[in-house]
Order: C-alpha cells, then sequence, then structure tokens
C-alpha cells in the first residue's frame, strides 16, 4: 500500500460509516461463564491477546494531521481505512459462542493468501490497540478462529485480512461485531434478532436485511438455516452453503452481532433424522455445517449447549435432529441436561431453542411425529418437570412450521403459562394451513384458535424479541420486510 493523504479523522470516520462503527445505543445484559465446551480446539491459533500502542500522532491535540501523509505503518492500525475485498471474502462474516471471555470468528477465503485476524474494541480507536492481532490459517478456505481474553459486556469489532509478502495488510474482509456475554450480576435488558427457514429459491433474504436496520445483541437462529437437500458428500454441501451465506441478508445480519444457533432438517435433508437419513449422507452434511458456521463442534457433533446472560436471559441450546431415534426425540443425556439446566439457571428468562414446535397444535395440524407432540412421554417429562418445579418465564424459540406465532404450549391448565414463538420466516413460501385459512376466520379458529394464539402469520417477517426482567415480559415484535410496517408489537408475559 502506498503511503495515503488521510487525515485522523478521516480515518475515524470511515469507520462510523460501516456497520461496525460503535456500540448499539441498547442496553445489554450480562452473564455468569456459560455452559459451553471450549471451540475448536485443533482449527485456527492460538488466541492469546496482542496491545499494539501506535504512539502519539502529529499534532494530537487537534486530532488531525496537517497537510502530510499517513506512513503504511499506521494504516496498518486502521482497519477501516484498508479497502474490502467483496471477491476473496466473498460470504458473510460471522462470530458464535460468545462467552464472557471469548468469541468464535468465521470467514472463509477464496485463496491461500497470508490472512490476518484483527479484533478491537468497538466503541475505542483502533489506531489505539487490537485485542486480537495474529496471522491465521484456514482449512480448505475456511478460518474459525477462537479468540480468548475478551473483557464481558463489550462490544467487539473484527475483520480478515490479506496480507502481501512484507506482512502488510492489503485489503480486508467486511466487518463485524458481537457483544461478549456480560457479567453475572447484570439484569439489563437484552434484544435479539430471531429468523428460520431460509431458502435460497425464494430469497433475497429481505427479512435479514431488515433486522439489520435495528438494533439487537444476538442473532438467533432455530434452524433450516441452508436447504441443501440433494447434497449427498462434503462437495454437494459445501456448494449449497455458499450459496446461502453469499445471500445480502445474511452479510447484513451476520456482521451486526454474534449469534446462537441450532439445526433442523434441510442442513442435511428434509425430515433428516438418524435411522433414515444415510451415515455418508449425516456425515458430510455435519462436517459441512460445522466447518461453515461459528460454532463449536463438541465431541460427537454435540449441538446442545447454554449461555448465561447474566441474571436476564439463559440461551439454552436444544438438538431436536441429530440425536432422535424411533422412541426419543431428544437423547436421555440431553434430556438430563436440559432438566439441569432448566433447574440451575440464575436467569429471569429460560430461552430454549427448539428446531420443531412443542405447542399443542390443534387437530388440523399433521405430520405430528415430526415434533414433540409425537413424543408424548419425552414432552410430558419436559413439561411436568417445569410446572412441578414452578420454573418460571420458561419460553421456547422454535422454527420448522413456515410461520410466524405466539402462542401458549397448551391453552389450558398450568402449562398455559409457558410461550412458544416462532420466528417469521427468513425466506420460504408460507406453511399451506395459513394461505387456506387467512381468508376465513372459521378456518382460522381451527388452525390457530385466538384463546392459544396471540399471532400466526404465515408471511416472511423480521423478528425482533426483547427480554425484560424488569418488566417481567417479553416484548415480540413481527416487522414487513418490504415496508417495515409492524404486524405485531406487544409486551407478552408468561401469564398474560
Amino acid at each position: 500500500m502506498s503511503d495515503t493523504k488521510l487525515s485522523r479523522r478521516q480515518i475515524l470516520k470511515l469507520g462510523a460509516g460501516t456497520a461496525i462503527a460503535g456500540p448499539v445505543l441498547l442496553e445489554g445484559c450480562s452473564d455468569s461463564p456459560p455452559a459451553i465446551v471450549p471451540a475448536d480446539a485443533q482449527i485456527g491459533v492460538d488466541a492469546k491477546p496482542v496491545l499494539i500502542d501506535a504512539g502519539p500522532l502529529p499534532d494530537a491535540d487537534q486530532g488531525i494531521i496537517p497537510d502530510q501523509t499517513i506512513p503504511d505503518s499506521l494504516i496498518q492500525l486502521t482497519p477501516l481505512a484498508i479497502s474490502q475485498d467483496d471477491q476473496r471474502f466473498s460470504l458473510a462474516v460471522q462470530a458464535g459462542a460468545m462467552s464472557q471471555t471469548s468469541a468464535l470468528l468465521w470467514t472463509y477465503a477464496e485463496n491461500e493468501a497470508p490472512t490476518r485476524l484483527r479484533v478491537w474494541q468497538a466503541d475505542e480507536d483502533p489506531i489505539s490497540n487490537y485485542s486480537f492481532d495474529q496471522s491465521v490459517v484456514h482449512s480448505d478456505g475456511y478460518f474459525k478462529i477462537s479468540v480468548d481474553g475478551l473483557s464481558a459486556g463489550t462490544w467487539y469489532a473484527y475483520a480478515f485480512f490479506t496480507d502481501d509478502e512484507a506482512g502488510q495488510s492489503v485489503a480486508r474482509s467486511a466487518a463485524g461485531r458481537f457483544k461478549t456475554a456480560p457479567l453475572a450480576t447484570s439484569e439489563d435488558v437484552v434484544t435479539i434478532a430471531a429468523t428460520t427457514c431460509t431458502k435460497t429459491e425464494d430469497g433475497p433474504f429481505k427479512a435479514l436485511s431488515t433486522m439489520a436496520d435495528y438494533d439487537y445483541d444476538v442473532v438467533c437462529h432455530t434452524g433450516d438455516i441452508s436447504y441443501n437437500d440433494g447434497a449427498v458428500d462434503l462437495d454437494g454441501f459445501r456448494k449449497k452453503w455458499k450459496e446461502t451465506l453469499a445471500d445480502p441478508g445474511y452479510k447484513s445480519l451476520f456482521a451486526k452481532a454474534g449469534m446462537y444457533l441450532t439445526w433442523d432438517d434441510h442442513e442435511i435433508t428434509n425430515n433428516t433424522w438418524r435411522p433414515v437419513t444415510p451415515q455418508s449422507v449425516f456425515d458430510a452434511g455435519a462436517d459441512a455445517f460445522f466447518e461453515t458456521l461459528a460454532i463449536p463442534r463438541i465431541k460427537g457433533n454435540q449441538l446442545w449447549t447454554s449461555y448465561v446472560w447474566g441474571k436476564t436471559v439463559e440461551f439454552i441450546i436444544l438438538d431436536c435432529r441429530g440425536e432422535r431415534t424411533s422412541d426419543k426425540y431428544i437423547s436421555d443425556d440431553q434430556m438430563n441436561w436440559l432438566l439441569q439446566r432448566l433447574a440451575q439457571s440464575p436467569c429471569h428468562f429460560k430461552m430454549v431453542f427448539n428446531s420443531v414446535p412443542i405447542t399443542e397444535m390443534p387437530a388440523i395440524w399433521l405430520a405430528k411425529n415430526d415434533r414433540w407432540q409425537g413424543n408424548p412421554v419425552q414432552r410430558d417429562q419436559l413439561l411436568n418437570f417445569i410446572t412441578d418445579n414452578q420454573l418460571n418465564n420458561v419460553w421456547f424459540l422454535s422454527g420448522d412450521f413456515h410461520v410466524g406465532l405466539v402462542s401458549k404450549v397448551e391453552t389450558t391448565g398450568p402449562r398455559s403459562s409457558i410461550r412458544e414463538i416462532l420466528p417469521g420466516p427468513g425466506a420460504h413460501s408460507p406453511n399451506p394451513l395459513w394461505t387456506v385459512a387467512k381468508g376465513s376466520s372459521i378456518l382460522m379458529n381451527q388452525v390457530a384458535p385466538a384463546d392459544q394464539f396471540a399471532h400466526f402469520d404465515g408471511r416472511n417477517a423480521a423478528t425482533l424479541l426483547t427480554f425484560d426482567p424488569a418488566k417481567n415480559a417479553v416484548r415480540i415484535r413481527f416487522i414487513d420486510p418490504d415496508t417495515k410496517a409492524t404486524w405485531f408489537d406487544e409486551w407478552v408475559t408468561a401469564a398474560g
């Protein structure tokens, strides 16, 4: 890179014009150490923090550099002054597995040029220092780097850089940002952007781009991220994933905040479950899933894990596909762990990621064997545990149905205080039941009776959920991706 005439103020303006310029003006939330296993130890680099002191700037009192050039050494400490290369870094950047002190960062690069990862506090001048600045290695173009030594409850920005032979950065990926899980004592409000079901044939993913226009602390995805049906080997799955993550919706959504997620069936094939899915297809699909997303690969492809955000909300992530058998919806180990997390959670809200709904759907809904209703023994075990132990504010966040809804798990009785939310689909044609029923109040009452469903809509939607322990309620918003009109915006309580 040649010397460039930029003032220090101009450099900082470059940051202000991007998605990661600073923290959102929304209070986040805190965290006690989350119950997670360290991310992919065999991938990436040792992530000890590196601090770089750029030294004093000329005319620092004025905050500008008068008519003179900035040397390469200073440009290297100004990440957003480096040109963005969307050809090499063609997919959405990602942050995931955020704990109080660490996060997992991901990108994909089209060639094997030397690559560097830089991380800095989003509300600080990166000229001063980086929290992480190291060369990183890839596996077949996939970078998945665990960064440790971070501060709790803090917004960080990051980007991946192409270095030349001299070790100078000459291009970069899109910049992203994430918030670490906050301290255990926090009772701050937490807002999430929630989505499900993004099918490339129904793209572009306008609902995701719309959500990125709002402030949120975490992206939560309940599955069917990529529709990979028909892929049978690793190359086939990789091609499908690249088509999905090249969509502008994912690029904007994932750049705005870190994510927690689970899978449903289409990440491998329609109606995935182990006894009927060929082992070679399942293994290739699982390999592609874990290499393509910023999530840790725990032994045995374990997905179920938990992230605690202070006293506000615990994100309890289930795997409702990978362990399913003919007589078990989830494994005994997963069920025992789930009951323990619900009982021991320090949080006001317990939010369970549940790829297929647990709500008792009316009789008109068929194919109940593909959801919790098809396994009443485990469903009763879970729901009875919640009610018998008087565990308040257990909320399920689910997907699969191609509708946005807010429901009581059951219409009457103690289980009616357990709520389930399905985000509006990110990009999918509506559930046929909604399409048929929307013009008839009689049919709609059969499909989604008003005494059980506060909201039921098959259209793609941006979905935002705000957890506020002081209000003892969750604000639920469904927003039109095209007009940004609000279809539903209510504070909902478990008992209401």
